[in-house]
């Protein structure tokens, strides 16, 4: 006589669970990666831009005189006769604006200045900047050491450019800039 053996072919249920949970897990952490990857091309899009509106200011500015051409000055900032200049122009300025950078006629005429939403050197508006801020900071630096200021002319002026996007990025450029380029 033959015994009648009962083969079943297929899943069990603890076969069935523990492969949708490894799905699962899969899958959530496929998601997890996608989100990540996102997040990674987000701040590489910020970081391209705010480099790109980093390096066009620091360049505007390093193409300004080292020293006031009109009068030799003692300290870093808008001298005298700029001060005069820019309250006339800001009275005649239908936008209000306190300083524009092309009413700058050195370097360190910059010293403090920031802007928010960023525009180009003639005023007009650039393109998708709402949200960006840009700020000069000129200091002078000690001909023995570069890192640190100075109260006092050396012949070598740190600028810094800072660009912020909404509080939740943001870069620095540094270049100097000596009196004998």
């Amino acid at each position: 006589m033959r015994k009648h053996q009962n083969h079943r072919r297929g899943f069990t249920l603890i076969e069935a669970t523990v492969s949708i949970v490894i799905v699962g897990v899969m899958f959530a952490s496929a998601l997890s990666m996608a989100g990540a990857s996102k997040m990674t091309r987000h701040r590489r899009a910020l970081s391209d831009r705010a480099h790109v509106l980093a390096d066009a200011l620091l360049a505007e500015v390093m193409a300004l005189p080292y020293e006031d051409p009109d009068e030799a000055t003692s300290a870093l900032g808008q001298d005298a006769s700029d001060v005069s200049v820019y309250n006339a122009k800001v009275a005649g300025d239908p936008e209000g604006h306190t300083v524009r950078r092309d009413w700058c006629d050195d370097i360190d005429d910059l010293n403090g200045w920031n802007q928010q939403p960023p525009v180009n050197y003639d005023g007009s508006a650039i393109a998708e900047a709402a949200g960006w801020q840009r700020k000069i900071s000129v200091d002078w630096v000690k001909t023995d050491n570069l890192n640190a200021k100075s109260n006092v002319e050396t012949g070598i002026k740190c600028i810094k450019v800072t660009v912020c996007y909404q509080d939740t990025f943001e870069i620095t450029m540094v270049a100097l800039r000596s009196r004998a380029r």
